[in-house]
């Protein structure tokens, strides 16, 4: 073919010659193959440009069909699928003759490549020449715009297939209604349903499978349900991702369902991580603690058969659900079973530690690893030795410290910033200096040099280690780390701990003569240095005296400083010629003023002293004159000022042009208003912010439930029964409109009201909990314990404790003891209080032991 066109431009080949030659190019086996693909398909190409312009100098018409489909097809096995599509459009003549199988090979060419585009031109191609499509043809466009995800190909394409009758096989079916489930097209699903099933005998089992995955994506249980009984009753064996998906479906309204899904799950010998996990949450979300344990148990017992992966996704999946305690005895059985378990699983299980303390699984992780049955790498090793030293287990922190400081990776040495982090915030000053002294040994770190020196800093600040500040301090001038303030801030943390008052002062006085002028810089914290120890110390007079003298040398403080010493003041309600002094030193320079803290201690502070008047005169200067971004709080103290002067229509129309209606701001506004209102028992303001609410709607309005906790707090505060019986019908109300969402808060606010108030809706609220499926945290339980101990149902309350908070993974903390063993002895209930003495001692927990061995010491228990 090249050399005879070659040879001549303007020969012309009969057309049963271009049909022999697209044949032999077609049928060569070395066409898709290298080396010589690209040559085949450069010609195939070549081929189908010739014959393209020679296509209607044949009389016969059948050859000539045969040729226009040679071509159309060439272009697509050339990979010129731009040139088919126009081919198509233009190069056909009008006068020949088509068949609805000539798009076949062309349509499947399509599919291959995902070419949306040239299906809908084959489609428009036959339907323009009025020749239907072959069942084929539309099964395989219909793959193509599935594929796309182009819904509206699809419908037509289910148009036409209805009006012409064709029906789709069982497993285009499936595809089909995945499509439309989806797409959230209900009705076409069951369509498509309906055609499956209409020849059970031709729907195999893997299909069937297919159909419950789509009704569970649906959330048509009844569905599910009935194809899963049609595997049933074929024989066949269900796979795990469609019991997992049953399970989660069929709770709450199906429990006898769930039971008959876990008996088959162990006929059929599907206890996996999947199903195990899905079982067990929904277990647990319908309060089932008896089967859970069973599931838990099953699983425990072939143990041994699961993989590694499998055991670390189980433990991983337990976790994610709030199975805490199940993952536990998962990962504890796995230790003991031998399974190497991955780092990722051992972090994790570490880094739930850090969300829900458990000492009891500290320890074991501690055993394990000194027994060698746990191979820890260096970073789970260095997560490890920060659990301990948060738990105060000083001793086994020490052991993994001194096995992990010289581990021959260098991971540590390398992270020697993050483990002097962890060494000062756990106070742990002994090992950060003897830390420092090995890092100083191992030579400097090019890029974390200064965080250690400054942590270094931090640590010889906080123990009054005044040799170690003085070695850092010579270090980073061999170093050549010039000092930032860290130094400085080191020496003046020294004075304040040790409560040297004076000599913070004249080190303040000798700085601002011979420091450097960046020291005064307000992005230097110098002065949070000696603030934070004495605000967080409460020593609220000495803070005050060095932040005015800081001041007046030029030393402003940072946002952040200035915001922990006015909020202490505020908590502690330090107020009088003390606050009066902050006010005068926030007032006498500008920029410090516009500090939200300063801001809102100041609003806060007139608030206290009740001059209201000045309270809504600043507000109005900070927003309208200085145009600053104002604090949630000082809308607090604009609101309280603008009740107690008459203003309210004028407060809450400021309120609504800052804050769009119904928003989280604004309720945070009315909440803290509240707030204040109710520990200083001003009765009325609070009376008419409760009215505000309800003239506005906030009650209900995005959830609303924080603001009925707010009012319900504090009409309990003022032993107002009426007003709370009022508010919780009105609850009760929303809850059924679905226009409330719980919190576990308000939860733990209505029960301690029914104790408080003796109020008899306890009934009404489990069942409130119960709708809304809110399973109870820790202090949901602290909260009933004490209303069951205050009736005297003091085994009620130790129930709740040993049964029911361990099935849902809760474990009980120190305070949980404390908040129990006040109540029982209140209620002076002798044998409850030698029940829970004797749970205190089997559970063996460090912290729980030491405070009870302290209240048997001081005749609290």
């Amino acid at each position: 073919f090249e050399r005879l066109r070659l040879a001549d431009a303007n020969l012309v080949f009969p057309t049963d010659l271009y049909l022999d030659f697209f044949d032999l190019l077609r049928g060569d086996h070395t066409v898709f193959d290298p080396p010589t693909a690209s040559d085949h398909l450069r010609t195939l190409q070549r081929l189908c440009d010739d014959a393209a312009h020679h296509v209607d100098q044949d009389p016969d018409p059948d050859l000539v069909h045969d040729l226009l489909v040679q071509i159309t097809l060439g272009y697509c096995l050339a990979g010129a699928e731009t040139a088919a599509f126009q081919f198509l459009r233009t190069g056909w003549p009008d006068d020949a003759k088509a068949r609805s199988t000539d798009v076949d090979p062309i349509m499947q060419r399509a599919l291959v490549t995902r070419d949306r585009q040239l299906a809908v031109s084959l489609l428009k191609f036959l339907h323009n020449r009025r020749v239907p499509p072959s069942p084929r043809t539309c099964v395989l466009a219909l793959e193509i715009f599935m594929d796309q995800d182009s819904l509206m190909d699809v419908d037509i394409l289910m148009r036409y297939f209805a009006r012409v009758g064709y029906r789709l096989s069982p497993g285009r079916c499936v595809k089909l209604a995945d499509f439309y489930s989806r797409h959230q097209n209900e009705a076409q699903v069951m369509w498509a349903f309906e055609q499956c099933f209409d020849q059970p005998a031709l729907v195999p089992g893997k299909k069937v499978r297919w159909w419950v995955l789509i009704f569970c994506r649906m959330k048509r249980f009844d569905y599910a349900w009935k194809s899963y009984q049609y595997l049933r009753e074929a024989q066949e064996v269900p796979d795990k991702h469609m019991m997992a998906a049953l399970i989660e479906q069929a709770a709450p309204k199906h429990v006898e369902k769930v039971h008959q899904l876990l008996d088959d799950a162990r006929r059929f010998n599907l206890m996996n991580p999947i199903v195990a996990v899905a079982l067990a949450n929904t277990y647990a979300r319908l309060g089932c603690a008896s089967p859970l344990t069973q599931v838990v148990d099953d699983i425990l017992n072939r143990i041994d058969q699961f993989r590694a992966e499998d055991v670390g996704q189980l433990i991983h999946d337990l976790s994610r659900v709030q199975l805490q305690t199940h993952a536990n005895r998962v990962f504890r059985a796995a230790v003991h079973a031998g399974i190497v378990l991955p780092t990722v699983t051992l972090q994790m299980v570490l880094n739930h530690l850090a969300k829900r303390p458990h000492f009891g699984l500290l320890s074991f992780f501690m055993a394990a690893w000194s027994e060698g049955r746990l191979n820890l790498d260096p970073s789970v090793a260095f997560s490890l030795f920060g659990h301990l030293l948060l738990a105060q287990e000083r001793h086994d922190a020490r052991h993994v410290y001194a096995a992990m400081v010289d581990e021959p990776s260098g991971w540590w040495h390398r992270e020697a910033a993050a483990v002097m982090r962890k060494l000062v915030d756990a106070d742990a000053f002994d090992l950060a200096r003897d830390w420092y002294q090995r890092q100083r040994q191992a030579g400097p770190i090019p890029e974390g040099q200064r965080a250690v020196c400054d942590l270094a800093l931090q640590a010889a600040a906080a123990a009054g280690d005044r040799d170690l500040l003085a070695t850092i301090q010579r270090d980073m001038i061999t170093f050549g780390l010039p000092d930032r303030g860290a130094t400085s801030a080191a020496h003046l943390r020294v004075y304040a701990r040790r409560g040297e008052y004076d000599m913070a002062a004249d080190h303040l006085r000798a700085l601002a003569v011979n420091g450097s002028t960046s020291l005064r810089s307000s992005t230097t914290p110098l002065l949070d240095a000696v603030l934070d120890p004495l605000a967080l110390a409460t020593q609220i007079e000495p803070a005050v005296n060095l932040l005015t003298l800081g001041c007046q040398l030029g030393f402003w403080p940072s946002a952040a400083g200035l915001k922990t010493l006015t909020v202490r003041i505020r908590l502690h309600a330090k107020y009088g010629a003390v606050g009066e002094a902050v006010v005068k030193t926030l007032e006498s320079r500008a920029d410090l003023a516009r500090l939200p803290a300063a801001q809102t201690f100041t609003l806060y502070y007139l608030a206290h002293c009740q001059r209201y008047q000045e309270v809504y005169d600043r507000f109005r200067r900070y927003r309208d004159i200085d145009r600053a971004p104002l604090a949630i709080d000082c809308h607090v103290a604009f609101i309280l000022a603008g009740v107690r002067l008459g203003r309210t229509d004028e407060a809450v129309r400021v309120l609504h042009e800052t804050f769009s209606a119904g928003t989280f701001p604004l309720r945070t506004v009315f909440i803290r208003a509240i707030h204040f209102a109710w520990v200083r028992e001003l009765w009325p303001v609070l009376e008419v912010l409760h009215r505000l609410l309800d003239d506005q709607g906030m009650l209900y309005h995005h959830g609303g439930s924080p603001c009925y906790t707010a009012l319900i707090r504090a009409y309990t505060t003022k032993r107002d029964t009426a007003a709370v019986a009022a508010l919780w019908h009105k609850l009760r109300r929303h809850l059924q409109r679905r226009e409330v969402q719980l919190t576990h808060c308000t939860v733990s606010v209505l029960i301690d009201t029914c104790r408080l108030l003796d109020q008899d809706y306890i009934d009404e609220v489990k069942a409130a909990v119960q709708s809304q499926a809110i399973v109870f945290n820790l202090s949901n339980f602290i909260s009933l314990m004490e209303y069951h101990g205050a009736r005297g149902e003091g085994q009620v309350a130790l129930d709740l404790l040993e049964v029911d908070m361990p099935a849902l993974g809760i474990t009980p903390d120190r305070k949980c003891i404390q908040h129990l063993v006040w109540v029982l002895r209140q209620t002076q209930q002798e044998e409850a209080l030698a029940r829970l003495a004797a749970y205190v001692t089997k559970i063996n927990r460090p912290d729980v032991m030491e405070w009870w061995q302290h209240s048997l010491s001081t005749e609290l228990v």
